[in-house]
């Protein structure tokens, strides 16, 4: 499925719960994915993933099915469940690389959490940065609003502090002009050029060009 962009707020709930052939959700704060993907539980047991079922997200963060029914030697048998993201027509039987929550179970329930090592391995709380309004890979000095930098000038250095992504994953920059979101472009290395095209210069660190002014 390619790279998803990384726009996961974390979850004010987060907990699964197995009892009686029953998985059952309390999952809040999940983003609606649109028609195209939709999220999927998966039990991890010593055979193999096995899944707990698809749901999607309504744009006012419902989740359009939280009870699941599944075969009960699978429930004693898992011990650490993932949410992942799945394309909406998946011809794939196995999880996706996008996985964006897990636990392990501790009794019949989980906490989950991005932090988790199968699932981001990180908590983000250690992301940082501060970025500049500038365009100094172009001669002219009259579209300075063009630019986001995350550099310091006075070096210049680097500025953005960001954790390696597992597969299946991608960061995206945004700029909200009038309110409207415009996206600066992909990237998987805070130190390189993203993939912002056409607005993107030519050299490191991170930086994207967009049309701001």
């Amino acid at each position: 499925m390619g790279f998803a962009a990384l726009a996961f707020v974390a979850c004010e709930e987060k907990e699964v719960a197995v009892l009686d052939g029953t998985v059952s959700l309390n999952i809040s704060g999940l983003e609606d994915l649109g028609s195209d993907y939709v999220y999927e539980g998966w039990l991890i047991t010593p055979s193999g993933p096995v899944t707990t079922g698809v749901f999607s997200v309504s744009g006012s963060g419902q989740l359009s099915k939280s009870s699941f029914t599944v075969a009960k030697t699978d429930i004693d048998a898992g011990n650490t469940f993932v949410l992942t993201i799945e394309p909406a027509s998946d011809p794939d039987p196995s999880p996706s690389a996008v996985h964006i929550l897990a636990g392990d179970f501790s009794g019949t329930s989980a906490n989950l959490t991005v932090g988790h090592g199968a699932a981001l391995a990180n908590d983000f709380t250690s992301a940082a940065g501060q970025f500049i309004l500038a365009t100094p890979s172009t001669a002219t000095m009259d579209d300075e609003n063009s630019g986001i930098w995350w550099l310091d000038p006075s070096g210049p250095s680097p500025t953005l502090t960001l954790p390696t992504l597992p597969d299946g994953w991608a960061y995206e920059g945004w700029a909200f002009i009038n309110g409207s979101p415009v996206s600066t472009g992909t990237f998987l290395s805070a130190t390189g050029a993203d993939s912002g095209e056409p607005f993107k210069g030519g050299m490191g660190p991170h930086h994207s060009q967009v049309k701001i002014s």
